[in-house]
């Protein structure tokens, strides 16, 4: 009988390798799915198996694992350039989000929140409330068009808001 420690037959590694693509091009009608999480900073007495350290600028940071803001609080988005050659969006919140929103601030208002986008950390914020809050979140950087192929499958795209004249 064979240990957990010895090595895999190389005829037993080609049949998982096989099984392991065909499940893959067979799930090749399905979307990727898209997701959006604002992970909000954790202090250090929080629970270590619910955050996870990341270095920001020379810097450790503690992130929920459980985002305050995911996919499923946005309803549309529109895109811009961002300042790092990246694209950047701005989430329409749905009124869940909004709710949900209102939490994080009240909860975490001047931490820092790690944004991510299907699995990539793209953007690091300062968590503020705004006076006239407009309903959306922005993700400044990081985003590519691939990502945004992927948003146009889930949320609405929607024309980015007039500037106010002068």
């Amino acid at each position: 009988m064979a240990g957990f420690n010895t090595p895999m037959p190389a005829l037993l590694r080609l049949v998982s390798l096989m099984a392991l693509l065909t499940g893959s091009l067979a799930a090749g009608g399905r979307s990727t799915p898209l997701y959006i999480g604002f992970h909000s900073e954790a202090d250090e007495t929080d629970n270590p198996k619910m955050m996870r350290q990341e270095v920001i600028d020379g810097e450790v940071y503690r992130f929920h694992v459980s985002p305050d803001l995911v996919t499923r609080h946005f309803s549309g988005f529109y895109s811009f350039a961002a300042d790092d050659g990246s694209i950047g969006v701005a989430l329409k919140l749905t009124e869940a989000g909004l709710q949900a929103h209102q939490v994080m601030v009240s909860m975490v208002r001047g931490k820092l929140t790690r944004v991510i986008v299907n699995g990539r950390p793209v953007d690091v914020q300062r968590i503020t409330a705004p006076r006239n809050f407009d309903g959306y979140m922005v993700i400044w950087q990081g985003l590519t068009e691939a990502d945004l192929k992927l948003m146009s499958k889930k949320l609405r795209r929607l024309d980015p808001p007039e500037p106010p004249i002068e």
